[in-house]
């Protein structure tokens, strides 16, 4: 359990640092190109489009990883453990890439809820 805890620290350590660095190369390329950016709605839109994009791909790609291996941990098998945990493994690792495909779905659902407009943004 502890050993699960710090592998979740440090992947939101990691993702939290990317996110930061994303950031900065926006407003460094913005600054270079107009200084003193005056800052609209619409770019704002436009940032968190392009962080909503990086970070589908990011964990997109790590979760293909967390497939393969998934995949090596079942083929490998050993005790009946190590497969029950494998295939366990396996499905929350389709899930969770079947959750990152649906991010459009799921805002479009909540902004038809709440009334808002969408239109699905490609990455």
């Amino acid at each position: 359990m502890i050993h699960k805890k710090r592998i979740i620290g440090f992947s939101l350590v990691i993702v939290g640092f990317f996110v930061f660095l994303s950031f900065s190369f926006t407003v460094q390329k913005a600054n270079a190109v107009l200084p003193g950016v005056d800052l609209d709605i619409m770019g704002v839109q436009r940032m968190i489009i392009g962080i909503a994009c990086w970070s589908i791909n990011t964990i997109l790609a790590v979760m293909v990883i967390a497939l393969i291996v998934a995949g090596i941990r079942f083929y490998i098998g050993g005790a009946a453990g190590n497969v029950a945990s494998a295939k366990k493994n396996f499905l929350w690792v389709l899930v969770g890439i079947l959750v990152i495909l649906a991010t459009n779905v799921i805002i479009a659902t909540i902004a038809y809820f709440l009334g808002a407009t969408y239109q699905a943004f490609t990455c």
